[in-house]
């Protein structure tokens, strides 16, 4: 079941915590560059169609908007359905960067950004 606060991006996807790093794991990322883009958001979504176009992309405010939109939606959502675990979120979020998404991005996004010669803006 999906919960829409506001305009902008909503995930139609439940996930446990145990399975998010493996699925991180095996997508296989990158793979559909330069493809027509498929998916089904709840927001308008711009293809760009090359790299210099992403790295410009991810440093206008609209990106920035977006990344702001998807925390608060994510801080209110928590707020009203898991209380007692939003007191401790910080934590949570702490421990998620470094078992999932620090080992993701050194295994995963940063060679493939040295690889295609993209630099530091994409590999955060």
């Amino acid at each position: 079941m999906t919960t829409k606060h506001g305009q902008g991006f909503v995930s139609k996807y439940v996930f446990t915590e145990s399975d998010i790093p493996q699925r991180l794991q095996s997508i296989n990322w990158f793979a559909h560059c330069g493809e027509p883009f498929r998916l089904d958001l709840t927001m308008e979504v711009v293809q760009v169609t090359t790299w210099d176009h992403v790295l410009q992309a991810g440093k206008t405010s609209d990106s920035d908007t977006a990344s702001l939109e998807a925390q608060n939606q994510l801080s209110i959502y928590l707020a009203q359905h898991y209380r007692d675990q939003y007191r401790s979120w910080n934590a949570f979020v702490k421990g998620h960067k470094s078992r999932v998404i620090e080992p993701l991005m050194a295994q995963k996004i940063v060679p493939f950004c040295r690889q295609n010669n993209l630099g530091t803006e994409v590999e955060g």
